[in-house]
């Protein structure tokens, strides 16, 4: 990759969700340009948006991080940890052992709690595989060996970014198609504007997304796939 040149996890975890929300102005530009036909204007326009879109990209990236802790104290802990902890029955006993094993193993001074110990000092026993969670992460960091991983991770974060964009996001497009509405009526035109408005479409289309699609529990999923990929991961490690 060239220096400078965002990578796939910029693309589509951080800057698509920007794209997304602002799909309704960004159509709703092109159409006006095309109409217009001064292509010198839009595109200068369109320089302009680029940068825009890059800055708002990491204000999205900073909404959804943001956005992370009271998802996870909301869901009992990061997920990594959840799957890691004795008292969580969603990795079964034989292979969590392993894993434990291994671990271990890897990790100097890492020592698993048992039950009773993980039950009385639940804190402590979450530092402990926050450990074993930090060390796995930085030896999957091969993205081309860890694929998979690195699919998951992407889109754990492109669902968290655009989360924490939602009512941006709704704004924007209720914003458009308010515009585009009220506008049309003004001329007199609203039936056939409607019609012949694209922006219009990707405006509702876009507000039906984030309503309906755009949800905690949409995020929830993306999180523990990622989790479950990385604690797998530690089985290929071995």
């Amino acid at each position: 990759m060239l220096a400078g040149l965002p990578d796939a996890y910029d693309l589509r975890a951080r800057i698509a969700p920007i794209v997304l929300i602002s799909a309704p102005v960004i159509v709703h530009a092109a159409s006006v340009g095309v109409i217009s036909g001064s292509w010198s204007e839009a595109s200068v326009i369109g320089l302009c948006a680029v940068a825009l879109l890059t800055l708002m990209a990491q204000f999205g990236r900073d909404l959804g991080k943001r956005l992370e802790p009271r998802l996870f104290e909301k869901w009992g802990g990061a997920p990594t940890t959840q799957l890691l902890r004795r008292r969580d029955t969603r990795i079964d006993d034989a292979t969590k052992q392993r894993i434990y094993a291994f671990l271990e193993a890897k990790v100097s001074g890492l020592s698993f709690p048992t039950r009773d110990e993980e039950l009385s000092d639940p804190d402590a026993a979450d530092t402990k595989y926050f450990t074993a969670v930090h060390w796995l992460r930085s030896k999957t960091a091969d993205k081309a060996k860890f694929s998979r991983l690195r699919d998951e991770n992407i889109s754990y974060g492109f669902r968290r970014n655009l989360f924490g964009l939602k009512w941006v996001g709704i704004a924007i497009s209720g914003s458009v198609a308010v515009y585009l509405i009220g506008h049309a009526a003004l001329l007199g035109s609203l039936p056939e504007d409607i019609v012949r408005s694209p922006a219009l479409y990707v405006a509702a289309a876009a507000l039906i997304i984030e309503i309906l699609i755009v949800s905690e529990r949409w995020v929830e999923v993306a999180a523990f796939n990622y989790a479950y990929a990385l604690i797998n991961a530690a089985e290929s490690l071995e």
